[in-house]
């Protein structure tokens, strides 16, 4: 377990190369310690080794078929190949396995979303809201989904209480302004790019131009 734990602890502060080193030696001292093959898997996923991420966690699911954090995390390796159907499969059975796994009903969300199945994805993201209620990223991407319904009250709504739970997100701001903006509500949402644009200066350009959209709206409504 020294050399699993040790290279967990790598894989937390991104140094991936020494991780797998370290997870290559559990498993060669233990063929039978499946969370070593789980942690190498999201070790490759960081690293974006796909394929090789999903044979670990496909290894890991052989040696505990109930290991409901594998299935996840096979299913987020899916997702980020934009192999929808077969992440909701994954996400699915790791609810089955456990179904107080908040995230998993997010990351299902963000499958179903990805696919523009957007009531699918609220319902899901609503459900990991009642398991945390505390889960900024659930509201977040509720609001997201709410936003691409074109229900932009709604989606306010869940990026005000996404800023409420994590002041300090920027695209939380940004996202808001641009259902400020589709509601004509143009001088808010200009304060919300200026925010988005004070907590993330690296988006700067990104803002900016969102910002001289509206501004230039605000411009036309006044005229």
């Amino acid at each position: 377990m020294v050399y699993n734990n040790r290279g967990l602890n790598y894989c937390n502060k991104g140094e991936y190369d020494r991780a797998i080193q370290d997870l290559n030696k559990a498993i060669e001292l233990n063929p039978e310690l499946f969370k070593a093959y789980n942690n190498r898997g999201f070790t490759y996923a960081y690293k974006r080794e796909y394929d090789q991420a999903v044979q670990d966690y496909n290894k890991t699911i052989e040696l505990n078929p109930r290991f409901a954090i594998a299935y996840n995390n096979r299913g987020l390796v899916y997702l980020n190949k934009e192999e929808y159907d077969r992440a909701i499969k994954d996400f699915y059975k790791a609810i089955e396995l456990n179904p107080a796994l908040a995230e998993v009903y997010i990351n299902r969300g963000l499958a179903y979303k990805s696919k523009g199945e957007y009531d699918q994805a609220i319902r899901d993201y609503s459900k990991a809201i009642e398991l945390n209620p505390t889960s900024a990223l659930a509201y977040y991407n509720r609001g997201t989904a709410y936003y691409n319904k074109e229900e932009y009250d709604l989606a306010i709504q869940d990026f005000n209480k996404t800023i409420e739970l994590d002041p300090r997100d920027a695209d939380a701001y940004n996202n808001r302004s641009f259902a400020y903006k589709n509601k004509g509500e143009y001088g808010r949402a200009i304060q919300d790019y200026n925010k988005a644009i004070e907590l993330n200066p690296k988006n700067t350009v990104i803002y900016i131009g969102n910002r001289k959209i509206a501004e230039e709206l605000q411009k036309k409504e006044k005229q």
